[in-house]
């Protein structure tokens, strides 16, 4: 007795070479548009590093009240750890 029983419904084999060559057109034309438009590349005007040099500034948002993170000392200046780092990086930013 022979197993003649098959995975594909008939015609199967004709679906399926028909999907592979779907397939394979679908990613030509992708790759064919792709060259033609030179590719997406994101580049910036200006970097953010850039950006706040020219701005003259570093603007930080936080949430003072995470002691000792951050907080608003005696004088109403926020004070903390972030704080320090975040004067410590604007300086080697030389702002």
């Amino acid at each position: 007795m022979q197993n003649t029983r098959t995975f594909l419904p008939a015609g199967g084999k004709l679906f399926l070479a028909g999907l592979l060559v779907g397939l394979l057109l679908g990613a030509l034309l992708g790759y064919s548009l792709l060259s033609l438009t030179g590719g997406y590349v994101a580049t910036p005007a200006q970097s953010y590093v850039e950006k706040i040099k020219s701005r003259g500034k570093l603007i930080l948002g936080t949430s003072a009240d995470w002691p000792p993170f951050e907080y608003v000392d005696a004088k109403g200046q926020y004070a903390g750890i972030d704080i320090e780092i975040a004067k410590r990086i604007a300086a080697e930013l030389g702002v």
